[in-house]
């Protein structure tokens, strides 16, 4: 069977997300003062996108009518290869960031944390407060040969330096 290792060198860990999920979704207000994060973040996280919801409203007495309102926002901050290394996504109930350029605890944690706050910060409040803290991490191995169909499922459990799944 051939050798796998871990995608970052050091480490299996391709993405790192982490997450505020609140009572209730964002009220209108909050979601304006959201705004303010794009000077915060202006360097950090240079890209700023303004995410848009489609509202319809189909009453029973007139035409139905649509109009587009702000849900959120996105920053983000992008590798040379054009993919994002940093987002901070709040829209909803949540705050997600995700870290794609994993190295260490020690360094992905503290940014993760400040931007997790800051965000935080903007949309809590004594009527809506956090009621989940998560953090999901996605694992990749590469291996630098192929791999058969029968070995795919064949165990190197019995010998194990990396999990393959």
């Amino acid at each position: 069977m051939p050798a796998s290792y871990p995608v970052a060198g050091n480490n299996a860990i391709e993405a790192a997300a982490f997450v505020f999920a609140f009572e209730r979704p964002f009220a209108d207000q909050e979601v304006e003062a959201l705004l303010s994060l794009e000077q915060r973040f202006r360097v950090e996280l240079p890209s700023f996108t303004r995410m848009q919801t489609l509202v319809f409203n189909m009453p029973e007495t007139s035409a139905p009518s649509q109009a587009h309102r702000m849900s959120g926002v996105l920053l983000q901050h992008f590798r040379e290869d054009g993919k994002p290394d940093w987002t901070l996504r709040v829209t909803g109930n949540s705050v997600l960031v995700t870290c794609h350029k994993y190295t260490s605890w020690a360094e992905v944690w503290p940014k993760a944390r400040r931007f997790l706050l800051a965000a935080g910060q903007v949309v809590s409040n004594e009527a809506n407060g956090v009621a989940v803290l998560a953090m999901q991490y996605v694992d990749r191995f590469e291996t630098k040969e192929a791999i058969s169909r029968s070995e795919e499922h064949t165990s190197e459990l019995q010998s194990p330096m990396y999990l393959v799944c």
